[in-house]
């Protein structure tokens, strides 16, 4: 929760400061096709078949455990867009490497594309499974045989007490997405009862970890978050340091997150509305701090039949948080009945996201049509813009009736600057008389802080900015201008359009914010993404031309605005 309330803030302090210029400037998705995949060991191949999840497949011998000194085995699932290693040093996910131009790392191999799986321990490794309080004792560290094998698939499996534990990878047709079975087969004369729980764990980059203004646009907090009775759960490694999370109910996903990547687990749909776990807690390691997390998802106890199998399905995704990918995630149903919505797109951490997501369609949209992102930047600023057009226009209205008040508000400071209830009815009168809303410029601006704060959210944490090329020396509008050049225009442009507002009650307070505030802003922007300093640079510019209109039209009505001219000081 603590990086959600930073972001919040801090779109709210730009927020604040741009709304601080105005008052003083009166301004102012479709399956993938997959392709042939395949899947590899590092040793020998597994001995026998895994049995069918029905249950029906003859009863096998017990399997000698693997012995804890033998070569690790490793099996590799793959398509056009990822690639999955898997170990069976607990059956879980040893690597994930995207592929592809956008995520091919900057040195070394570009072949191996981008490693978004990363543990520091090799207990530490996603989908791990345990069975606390259950009929049959399988650790943790338990190493499984590579049972079987193919082109899109790929099974581990491990027996302990007359329990055979199988663990089925399949890659899907669509992008990221991976299922896994957990069947778990009674070959006892005894009804067996379990309590599976599956676990992911995240571990923090320190050069990302973030926590600064000044290292915002690469800050990249390790998370992990549930959806646990319809609420977000989100907590960074820092703040599970402090306190373990823990919640029961409705558990529809876990996740072990990042800003642009995420690990998610979704388990078979819930139908008892209730029982199951979400646990968040820091991975410590002897007195070292803490730099990995776990969260994990306990199911309800169950119990098997002798000569029975229960399997339990699981959604997977691995990779980028493409939002019209994670939405088509659902969670499969245990006893074949219909899937239901998981809700995975809501990992996207986003403020306002009633508006954000709409935001991020239309830049979708744009960029169908431009194929530069930063273009689709520029046409969704013009856009909303457009949108806001009327309260804008209001508020610039409002500042040049405001303006052509100045000589009266200059008279009435000299008559009554010493009695300030006087000076305060006498102001009133003036702007009842003159028909001005003294609030006139403030409610619009107010109005459209929630679209300025979800059009931040969104260019901040919408993959599909990341490593976008905008051209020239711009080649990623996730990350900070490399030479600056936006952040300085940008700065340039705020200072000509608060040099254009018509003149203040104030006007030595006004030049001074002509100044102090441009330099302000482009400090901040030093630091931001790129694709924000393009959205605050083209609006700006918007600005300046709607500034230009307005002030036209009032001097083709009224005439030019006389300068307000400021009291003597008294000797």
């Amino acid at each position: 929760m603590d990086q959600e309330k930073r972001n919040l803030i801090l779109a709210l302090a730009l927020c604040a400061g741009i709304f601080a210029v105005w008052q003083y400037t009166m301004v102012s998705r479709t399956p993938v096709t997959p392709v042939a995949t395949k899947t590899q060991t590092e040793t020998g191949k597994g001995a026998a078949p895994a049995a069918n999840a029905t249950g029906q497949a003859a009863a096998q011998g017990a399997a000698a455990p693997v012995s804890p000194d033998a070569p690790e085995q490793t099996a590799t699932l793959e398509n056009e867009h990822v690639r999955y290693v898997f170990t069976d040093r607990g059956a879980t996910l040893k690597q994930a490497f995207l592929k592809g131009d956008k995520f091919a790392p900057k040195t070394g191999d570009r072949s191996l594309g981008l490693e978004i799986s990363r543990a520091a321990d090799k207990k530490e490794r996603p989908f791990l499974l345990s069975f606390p309080s259950s009929g049959f004792s399988l650790p943790e560290s338990t190493i499984y045989r590579v049972s079987e094998r193919s082109a899109t698939q790929v099974v581990f499996t491990a027996e302990v007490d007359g329990v055979a534990v199988r663990k089925t990878y399949r890659i899907r047709g669509e992008r990221y997405r991976l299922q896994l079975e957990v069947a778990i087969e009674n070959r006892s004369a005894s009804e067996q009862k379990h309590n599976l729980v599956l676990h992911l764990f995240g571990a923090q980059n320190p050069a990302t970890k973030g926590g600064g203004f000044f290292d915002y646009a690469t800050a990249s907090i390790a998370e992990m978050v549930c959806l646990t009775n319809d609420d977000i759960e989100r907590n960074g490694v820092e703040a599970l340091v402090k306190e373990k999370f823990d919640a029961q109910g409705v558990v529809k996903w876990i996740a072990a997150d990042e800003r642009f990547f995420t690990i998610a687990a979704v388990p078979p749909a819930q139908g008892d509305g209730g029982g199951r776990k979400c646990g968040q807690r820091v991975v410590q390691n002897g007195d070292e701090v803490a730099s990995s997390a776990e969260i994990f998802v306990a199911l309800n106890e169950s119990k098997v039949a002798p000569q029975k199998t229960l399997v339990y399905p699981f959604e997977l995704y691995v990779g980028p948080k493409y939002r019209v990918d994670l939405n088509a995630v659902q969670a499969a149903s245990i006893s074949n009945g219909q899937a239901q919505p998981a809700e995975l797109d809501r990992v996207v951490n986003v403020s306002f996201a009633f508006l954000s997501r709409p935001m991020l369609a239309l830049l979708k949209m744009f960029f169908g049509f431009t194929h530069n992102w930063g273009l689709a930047i520029i046409l969704l600023t013009i856009l909303v813009r457009m949108v806001t057009f009327y309260p804008t226009h209001k508020q610039l209205v409002s500042g040049k009736k405001m303006a052509r008040l100045g000589p009266k508000m200059a008279e009435l400071r000299k008559k009554y600057g010493d009695d300030r209830e006087r000076m305060g009815r006498e102001t009133m009168n003036l702007y009842k008389t003159a028909g001005v809303n003294p609030l006139g410029g403030c409610l619009p601006a107010l109005i459209q802080m929630p679209i300025w704060i979800a059009l931040f959210s969104t260019l901040s944490y919408s993959v599909e900015l990341y490593r976008a090329d905008f051209g020239g020396h711009i080649h990623d509008l996730s990350a900070p201008d490399p030479f600056y050049l936006s952040p300085l225009a940008m700065g340039v442009v705020m200072f000509l359009q608060m040099r254009m507002a018509p003149p203040g009650a104030d006007p030595a307070q006004q030049r001074m914010m002509a100044i102090v505030m441009p330099v302000m802003f482009t400090g901040f922007q030093l630091f931001l993404p790129a694709g924000l300093a393009v959205y605050m640079l083209t609006s700006y510019l918007i600005g300046i031309l709607h500034q230009l209109w307005v002030n036209h039209l009032d001097r083709k009505e009224n005439g030019p605005v006389e300068s307000a001219v400021a009291p003597a000081e008294k000797p």
